[in-house]
């Protein structure tokens, strides 16, 4: 029998000191993380309460989406993300949760190594041979 649809509120204390707000949603018997906001951003207890009670709504009236899917392309060549409108988005939701040395890390790490092979293929296409195979060392 699958878990019951439900959710709850989850506060995380970040290194720097600012609370991000996140739903745990239960769907159709899959458990979701959907990130609201940091208290920075203006998300508070109550804002989150009333943002799990529309979830749970929509949940209830089977119109439920992931909130990163609903926001995002649907379908076609001209909707999809290539990796670096991607990695960039990813790497501004999450850089307020790190601190400032993961985050130079995290930069590094994407315009060393992966932007220059892989940033222009859009998301669709992205295989484990869109890069470069690894050379042995020498």
């Amino acid at each position: 029998m699958p878990r019951p649809n439900r959710g709850s509120i989850d506060v995380r204390a970040q290194v720097d000191g600012a609370q991000t707000f996140y739903l745990r949603l239960t769907v159709d018997g899959r458990r979701h993380r959907v990130r609201l906001g940091s208290d920075r951003e203006g998300w508070t207890p109550g804002r989150a309460m009333v943002a799990l009670e529309e979830q749970l709504a929509e949940i209830r009236a089977g119109t439920w989406q992931r909130a990163e899917l609903a926001a995002g392309p649907t379908a076609g060549e001209e909707n999809d993300l290539t990796f670096r409108a991607y990695a960039s988005s990813w790497l501004e939701d999450n850089m307020l949760e790190w601190r400032p040395s993961t985050i130079s890390d995290v930069k590094w790490r994407l315009e060393s190594h992966l932007l220059p092979h892989v940033g222009e293929v859009r998301i669709s296409r992205l295989t484990s041979r869109a890069s470069p195979r690894s050379r042995p060392c020498s």
